[in-house]
């Protein structure tokens, strides 16, 4: 169904696209990672595709995989940053009424060759996680021990 709150043109500021490695600290959305990209490096090793984290107008890489910087260009990472942005901002709190199953907690994205999990932090803000498809976790184990082990603060 098409309605203004579903235009992704309609959604005031446009996205900033940022990555850690580029902005000056003051200018990151990320107040502290609690050494959560260094842990999910060790982790995944050379599986880890991507570690991003969105506000509600800036999506920031904190990694990127140098095999997977040099598939894509600046507009098509700025995509799917928006992609996420969006997403954060319009189904979790829906899916929350739709399903009675409690309080959104992540969501996981399959594809061909890799997944992509999305962890909310609140309502605006969340964490993005890309893997290789061949790693073989459970979700539901991995963001437990995720939000055990990292405090994610983004501004």
């Amino acid at each position: 169904m098409s309605g203004p709150e579903n235009d992704p043109s309609d959604r005031g500021a446009q996205l900033r696209l940022q990555f850690t490695d580029e902005v000056e600290p003051e200018e990151s959305i990320i107040e502290a990672d609690d050494g959560l990209v260094e842990w999910l490096r060790n982790e995944f090793e050379n599986k880890l595709r991507v570690v991003g984290v969105y506000s509600e107008n800036t999506f920031e890489f904190l990694y990127v995989n140098p095999v997977v910087r040099e598939q894509y260009t600046r507009q098509e990472f700025a995509a799917t940053g928006d992609e996420f942005v969006l997403s954060g901002r319009q189904e979790d709190s829906y899916q929350e009424r739709l399903y009675h199953l409690g309080s959104f907690e992540y969501e996981v994205r399959g594809f061909e060759e890799g997944q992509v999990v999305r962890v909310p932090v609140d309502m605006r803000k969340g964490l993005i996680i890309s893997f290789e498809k061949s790693v073989n976790i459970s979700v539901p184990q991995f963001i437990d021990q995720l939000k055990r082990r990292h405090e994610i603060a983004i501004c």
